[in-house]
């Protein structure tokens, strides 16, 4: 049976090789389940002093969109455009390679937003959506995606797909509270939730790694067809 096909997308101020990196002993464990794919945030953007490891010298922060606080401090989003065409083009990527799309999208802090939009679209508007193979998603240190503009209605819709969400007790950059805001869009009976110890990273203890492994071992059930609930 075919292994998982997973994108990986980064946090804020973060670069794909930079998540790969955090996430080296995740994909490791998941080595025979699943393959990932990790790219990068369109735009450059301010660094963030709140990142999992630190970026080489020279390489540029990179993000998804660029958020900007309104008079009525609400948040625009300028360039959420850009990023579903990026993930367009690692879609037909994927089926270049390997003769399918991809299966699982994992998003990480800012990346997460990005998952939930592009889940949001596969479920129900299918016709816009960048990931159109798109089966399951998993949301790491996550919040929804919800600006005030560009508004996407499907967006504070629920989700029905198998969802893993991954939040950190002492993570005080997106806190519990804020990725259960996510995980209520979820549907119940087919939504996981673990909470880590650590802060706003990848966490890859053992608890973690068989959290992971659990799910994963479940949607690989079905990868020839229909994801497994």
């Amino acid at each position: 049976m075919r292994k998982l096909s997973v994108l990986c997308l980064h946090g804020y101020s973060m670069t794909g090789a930079l998540l790969q990196q955090s996430m080296r002993r995740t994909c490791e464990r998941l080595s025979h389940l699943a393959r990932f794919r990790f790219v990068d945030g369109p735009h450059t953007v301010e660094p963030s002093p709140h990142l999992p490891l630190e970026l080489p010298e020279g390489t540029r922060p990179l993000g998804w969109w660029r958020p900007e606080r309104q008079d009525d401090r609400s948040w625009h989003f300028h360039g959420v455009d850009d990023s579903l065409a990026l993930l367009s083009q690692a879609e037909a990527s994927e089926v270049e390679a390997h003769g399918h799309g991809v299966d699982v999208v994992l998003g990480f802090s800012q990346g997460s937003a990005l998952a939930h939009l592009a889940t949001a679209l596969r479920q129900h508007r299918p016709s816009a959506s960048p990931l159109p193979s798109l089966r399951g998603a998993v949301f790491v240190g996550g919040f929804p995606f919800a600006p005030a503009s560009p508004a996407f209605a499907e967006a504070s819709l629920h989700l029905s797909m198998p969802t893993l969400h991954v939040a950190g007790s002492r993570d005080k950059i997106v806190r519990p509270e804020t990725s259960a805001r996510l995980l209520q869009l979820c549907a119940e009976d087919n939504r996981t939730y673990h909470e880590h110890q650590g802060g706003h990273v990848v966490h890859s203890g053992s608890a973690s790694l068989a959290v992971y492994e659990d799910w994963f071992a479940r949607q690989h059930v079905g990868a020839s067809g229909q994801l497994a609930q």
